[in-house]
């Protein structure tokens, strides 16, 4: 497996976090990763399970970042015209809706954020055993050690949640409770907020916080609309509310994100969220035009169909 990491300390993570049969050709570097194109193979190893990479080579290849700048986004271009035919999996401690579109664009297989989850390390050999990269024996031995370790959403248990999350994804500019989004829901409040929080780990409030401030992000990094139109659009109460929640949960304000501070330190509860909505709401081609009703910000038609309810 071929690692592109140009932080020490996001190599290292991946290498943790991964199962310990990977083996790994670490590059620090654009320019080590075209003098390594220009060379011929490694030898590969002869036996054991490293007998991988003998089968994958630079079949696999993984790109890790803490968050996406235009020099990644550049960089994730280049990675795909040197590795046209290979998988390439993308490793970062923070998404955004621009980081997605770019690696849809350029046909990354997978995003996944670190810390490493089960249920990334699941998809993970899932997506590998579907491209036929991992060796069968390897398959069958993960299996055996997942079985019966993860626990399956009972879909008629949470259907009212999908529902609310299907209620924000459409109004969540207008909306400031889990009142708003509610009305059409057979359940009190005070059950709807405790189901929530079951599912997603966050409160409805915190969730509906970070869901503004994912697309605050993707306002101020691909349109010119000013910082207090943004947070009038987004139903905020001011600029100075939005202002603080964004400098709360990503660690900078939202002036020095528009002009192209990239040194985001996200807040657990944003992390979280942008977790739940990784492995939950797996974001579709943002080209594609999608129907008016399920029709969300950016492009993304992200429905509960994503949770695999429907």
């Amino acid at each position: 497996m071929l690692l592109v990491a140009f932080d020490e300390d996001m190599s290292a993570m991946v290498i943790r976090e991964l199962p310990n049969f990977f083996d790994f050709i670490l590059l620090r570097s654009m320019d080590e990763l075209e003098s390594f194109k220009q060379k011929q193979d490694p030898p590969h190893p002869k036996s054991g399970l490293q007998a991988l990479n003998a089968r994958a080579g630079t079949e696999v290849v993984v790109y890790a970042l803490a968050y996406g700048s235009k020099e990644h986004f550049n960089n994730l271009q280049q990675l795909r015209s040197i590795f046209p035919e290979s998988l390439i999996y993308l490793f970062c401690q923070n998404v955004s809706i621009p980081l997605l579109r770019v690696a849809l664009r350029h046909k990354i297989e997978e995003v996944f954020m670190l810390p490493f989850g089960e249920g990334d390390k699941r998809n993970l050999f899932n997506s590998l055993d579907k491209n036929r990269i991992l060796p069968a024996e390897l398959m069958s031995l993960h299996r055996k050690e997942q079985d019966g370790g993860v626990r399956s959403l009972d879909s008629h248990k949470f259907q009212p949640i999908v529902e609310l999350l299907d209620n924000i994804e459409k109004g969540f500019k207008k909306g400031t409770s889990i009142q708003d989004f509610s009305s059409d829901i057979p359940l009190s409040i005070s059950r709807l907020c405790h189901m929530f929080k079951e599912l997603t780990g966050q409160t409805c409030s915190q969730y509906l916080i970070c869901r503004k401030l994912e697309e605050s992000e993707r306002l101020l990094a691909e349109t010119n609309t000013p910082v207090t139109s943004i947070a009038y659009h987004l139903g905020f109460a001011n600029p100075s509310h939005f202002s603080r929640a964004f400098k709360e949960h990503l660690g900078l304000t939202p002036k020095a994100f528009s002009d192209g501070d990239n040194e985001i330190r996200c807040s657990s509860a944003y992390s979280h969220y942008q977790k739940f909505r990784l492995e939950h709401f797996p974001a579709l081609d943002p080209e594609k035009k999608v129907g008016s009703e399920s029709k969300v910000e950016g492009g993304y038609d992200r429905t509960s169909v994503a949770l695999g309810f429907r």
